[in-house]
């Protein structure tokens, strides 16, 4: 809305105009407002010759990166007194516009002409990569190569092709490698262009031994990288090789030390260069941490830093531990910046002085989504920082569903006593239409985050009371349901999680232990031990495709309980949806009564998901996906009783909140009374 108001806005402000025409409403609309941005203070009542052609530059620059090697653009303006001419200009200004000129309104009249894009890519040297593994470099395969704007072609974008094969055969250990890439052959009818790239990829250089000159005070370090011998020679292995030394003289109070890392390649033999590494270190002086201050414009209590700041005075200076603490006061949340510097800046002793920022006290945050079973999907995040001045944090959420009514407050306390561990106290309450009873619940949650560094997991262990009430109860077991019940429970998760992307991953895997006790002896009317192992592991196949993999296992147990004591319906499993087996809508994967064919509450399931991806382009993939599921009313017929399958296609679009996807999944062994597939739209990765 403000972006189509903005040239009313402008005109009233009393500024020239500029518009765009020729290339498409959306993209006549993104250009002329990147022309606004950048000409900046250029452009004032009127707008200049020289602003003009400043413009005419970003044009051609833009439609160029977009493969129209060849377009027309013509300028039409119009002056104070009325007049109005149209000039047409070249992509080197050799023919400029008059002077003087000044314009009050300024369009851009642009012919495209033909989008110039790759057709066939030959490569001549190359070895240590496939045809396969090269070709992504410059352009798209596969079924991303039917889509022209995965062709593009430009001189620039040429080149930075040729850099980027350069650099990966580098990191492979080509040090010499190089590569140059150049058009051979181009239809400026069709804009098809054939492309050569020649590669040079030189002798592979092996790390076989490694030098050490020191100079400075500080001792000389072991031989650190010496277990490093035998790889390939590349700018990650001196990176990590610097970082290691440095790290081991940080520890140890020289903090000004300075390595640096070049290799001594021999001459080759036999398509290799033997290096000798040679780390020249420049130890510097020992350093003694004097005191720890904290500046700045800060309300926080000084009890709540001091105990992040693990570094004693009078110790050994050790940056990296200082500036561990520096990252632990960010973490609080309630600085707008941190800044650390040392006084004197230089010297046997330094004190290490925290700069603080407050930041903001209150945000409030919209929530927005959409599942297939729960539909529309609104709230608001209402966040208070650093209440009491002791960096605690409140977040009140509402969010209501066509479904569902939720609120929660939770109250966090990071750090707790100077430790990693963060403490949250959250009091919640919701009311949700489950597919055959109504779900109410409201309690109380004490819970402790603890990441365990030395094996990289993540600890949460809490306590909960929660009251529990099913309405409108139709499952097959509504005669033996508990309908109102107290449960309280302890409970521990184990979380590690390696994913690139916590939205939209594509490598990486992520594992999830969870174990759940209530008992009558902590205070609630169960008893019941639940336990879910969960993971997801996701891999590239070839090129623009991906494998993704989905597991789930849960269960159910009473032991303690009363014998023959039934529980309540809202603790159970209820499987289907579009984060289960998508050929069901939520909760109709669950068993049913073999003679009524009602629901029936799930004590164990076993959910396994395969998904194979495939790029379209940058944005837009389709999925093909398998879902298997068993599951049993009973642990008497652990691990299932039934199990269900389902194939599916779908298409998904690549957002900043996750990809949104289209589904279709059909089930390929629907019991009586089972749909035989379903559509499933939602936000976000099923698993």
């Amino acid at each position: 809305m403000f972006a189509l108001a903005w040239p009313a806005a402008a005109a009233a402000a009393g500024r020239a105009t500029i518009e765009v025409q020729g290339i498409g409403w959306w993209h006549d609309h993104t250009l002329r407002n990147a022309l606004v941005l950048l000409l900046g203070d250029q452009r004032g009542a009127t707008l200049r010759a020289d602003g003009i052609e400043d413009a005419a530059l970003i044009v051609y620059s833009t439609l160029g990166q977009g493969g129209y090697l060849q377009p027309t653009v013509r300028v039409r303006t119009r002056e104070a007194d009325g007049r109005v001419r149209v000039f047409t200009l070249d992509p080197d200004l050799a023919r400029p516009l008059p002077r003087p000129l000044a314009a009050v309104d300024v369009v851009f009249l642009i012919r495209k002409g033909v989008r110039y894009d790759i057709d066939r890519v030959a490569f001549h040297g190359l070895t240590v990569l496939s045809r396969s593994q090269a070709l992504p470099y410059f352009r798209a395969e596969g079924l991303l190569a039917s889509m022209a704007a995965e062709r593009i072609y430009s001189p620039d974008r040429l080149h930075r092709s040729a850099e980027n094969l350069q650099r990966a055969l580098q990191d492979r250990g080509y040090s010499e490698a190089t590569v140059t890439a150049r058009e051979t052959a181009s239809d400026p009818r069709t804009g098809k262009v054939g492309i050569v790239v020649d590669v040079h990829e030189g002798p592979l250089w092996r790390v076989t031994g490694l030098d050490w000159e020191v100079t400075g005070a500080g001792p000389r370090p072991p031989n650190l990288e010496a277990r490093k011998t035998g790889v390939a020679w590349n700018d990650a292995w001196r990176h990590n090789a610097e970082a290691d030394v440095r790290r081991w003289y940080y520890q140890r109070g020289y903090p000004d030390v300075h390595v640096g890392i070049a290799p001594r390649p021999a001459p080759p033999l036999a398509g290799e260069r033997a290096v000798t590494v040679v780390a020249h270190i420049r130890t510097g002086s020992y350093v003694r941490l004097g005191r720890v201050r904290f500046e700045g414009d800060f309300r926080t209590h000084l009890s709540v830093l001091e105990p992040l700041v693990k570094a004693k005075p009078g110790a050994a200076l050790n940056p990296l531990q200082i500036q561990d603490a520096e990252y632990r006061i960010s973490r609080l949340g309630v600085f707008s910046g941190v800044t650390l510097r040392y006084e004197p800046a230089d010297g046997p002793v330094r004190d290490a002085v925290y700069v603080l920022s407050e930041g903001k006290r209150q945000d409030v945050d919209l929530l927005a989504g959409w599942g297939s079973y729960e539909e529309l999907r609104g709230g608001v995040e209402w966040h208070n920082y650093n209440l009491w001045n002791l960096a605690h944090e409140g977040m009140l959420k509402f969010v209501q569903s066509l479904k569902s009514t939720e609120a929660e407050y939770d109250y966090t306390i990071p750090e707790l006593g100077g430790s990693d561990a963060d403490l949250t106290g959250k009091l919640f309450g919701f009311r949700r239409d489950e597919r055959s009873f109504i779900d109410e619940q409201y309690g109380a949650t004490v819970a402790l985050t603890t990441p365990l560094k030395g094996i990289g997991w993540d600890l949460l262990t809490g306590y909960t009371f929660d009251r529990l009430k099913a309405e409108n109860d139709t499952l097959a077991t509504v005669l033996s349901d508990i309908t109102n019940a107290n449960a309280t429970s302890v409970q521990a998760t184990l979380t590690r999680n390696r994913l690139d992307h916590p939205l939209l991953p594509r490598h990486g895997y992520k594992v999830s232990l969870e174990a759940e006790e209530a008992s009558r002896y902590l205070g609630g009317q169960v008893d019941f031990q639940q336990f879910e192992v969960t993971g997801s592991y996701h891999t590239s196949w070839g090129s623009s495709r991906w494998i993704h993999l989905g597991f789930t296992h849960g269960m159910i147990l009473t032991y303690g309980g009363r014998p023959g004591e039934a529980l309540p319906p809202n603790i159970f499993f209820y499987p289907g949806g579009e984060d289960s087996i998508r050929g069901y809508a939520y909760g109709q994967a669950s068993p049913r009564d073999p003679v009524t064919g009602q629901f029936l509450p799930a004590k164990t399931e076993t959910l396994l998901n395969l998904e194979l991806e495939q790029a379209l382009t940058s944005k837009w993939s389709a999925v093909l996906f398998n879902d298997d599921l068993g599951a049993s009313a009973s642990m008497s017929h652990y691990p299932w009783d039934y199990r269900l399958y389902t194939i599916g296609v779908g298409i998904s679009y690549r957002t900043i909140v996750g990809p949104l996807r289209l589904e279709y999944g059909r089930n390929l062994n629907p019991r009586p009374h089972d749909p035989q597939g379903t559509v499933l739209f939602s936000v976000g990765f099923p698993f």
